[in-house]
């Protein structure tokens, strides 16, 4: 399946596939079963990305490789990881947060407003996201009732079943990032 991310083409594979590696905060390597999908950009860019369910019950959304472009796709297999939080049987969630340059030459994960995305994307980050299945968007405060510090990160649920919003919004929040150099001054007050 093939889906669009502004400037990204998303190829999302068809099956999951065996795997091993580490989920988040784990000592030792697990096994799991991985969907892949390749995310190629304008200026040359494929990253494999995956989705992995652990045999520990828990999953994430990480870049697996940088097979072509700049270098800074090196960052999203790096430091680009999202935890998905299991809501129920089939819904799941993700914090939204951006790979973003700061204080140094290397973009770490921040949090970002639906203004700062939308500039990213050129268009409605919300709309998009909607459109490739998302069932809902706000704040952890919002939509995951959290009323921790982390209230006001920006949040989605979808559908495990139907993993093309979390595809699309690793692409927003690490890909079209690093693509676009978020944080560096051209972005001004951004």
């Amino acid at each position: 399946m093939k889906i669009q991310v502004g400037p990204v083409q998303i190829e999302i594979l068809e099956e999951f596939q065996p795997c091993t590696g580490k989920p988040i905060g784990a000592q030792d390597e697990i096994e799991g079963s991985r969907l892949l999908a390749y995310m190629m950009t304008p200026d040359g860019g494929n990253v494999h990305v995956g989705y992995t369910k652990w045999s520990d019950g828990k999953s994430d959304l990480c870049g697996i490789v940088k097979v072509a472009g700049p270098e800074a796709y090196s960052r999203a297999t790096a430091a680009g990881r999202m935890t998905i939080t299991e809501m129920d049987r089939d819904k799941r969630s993700v914090r939204l947060r951006a790979l973003r340059y700061a204080d140094s030459d290397r973009a770490t994960l921040a949090n970002v407003t639906w203004e700062q995305l939308n500039i990213l994307l050129k268009s409605s980050a919300q709309e998009m996201l909607k459109e490739h299945g998302a069932i809902e968007l706000g704040t952890a405060e919002e939509i995951l009732d959290v009323i921790n510090k982390t209230r006001n990160q920006l949040a989605m649920t979808f559908n495990e079943s139907d993993l093309r919003p979390a595809f699309a919004a690793f692409a927003l929040t690490r890909i079209i990032p690093l693509m676009e150099n978020f944080g560096m001054e051209q972005f001004g007050s951004i």
